[in-house]
């Protein structure tokens, strides 16, 4: 049985969604696996998709974790001993005097640099990036 509130001619999209497009990153993505599928050798520089195996201590890690039933939300900060090791490997390693109330985990660097950004920068500010 089909939903009659998606299949109705009424049903309509904001139109905010006429101005939405893939980003210039997804293009270049999906131009890579386009070629990959054609069989061309393909030279990936193309950022947020790792470039090598998972390493085993973290399949290991996972699969503890699923044997435990560690599969529930996180805290909005991240897990407590992730952020203790991200503190202590940037405190000893970097030199980065910081407390554990400044450390967070983000799922990826673009979540990361939105919120830096969406917490410093006002519309019609002018940043400048390096």
């Amino acid at each position: 049985m089909t939903n009659p509130a998606i299949t109705s001619p009424s049903l309509r999209l904001a139109s905010r969604l006429d101005t939405v497009g893939f980003s210039d990153i997804v293009q270049i993505r999906n131009k890579v696996m386009e070629l990959k599928a054609a069989g061309r050798s393909v030279y990936e520089f193309q950022g947020g998709e790792p470039f090598m195996p998972t390493p085993e201590p973290i399949k290991k890690a996972m699969q503890k974790a699923l044997a435990e039933n560690k599969t529930r939300y996180a805290p909005s900060s991240g897990v407590m001993e992730l952020r203790q090791a991200i503190l202590k490997k940037v405190t000893e390693k970097n030199r980065i005097p910081v407390k554990i109330e400044d450390v967070i985990v983000v799922n990826g660097g673009m979540q990361g640099l939105f919120a830096a950004f969406q917490t410093v920068l006002d519309p019609g500010d002018e940043c400048l990036l390096f």
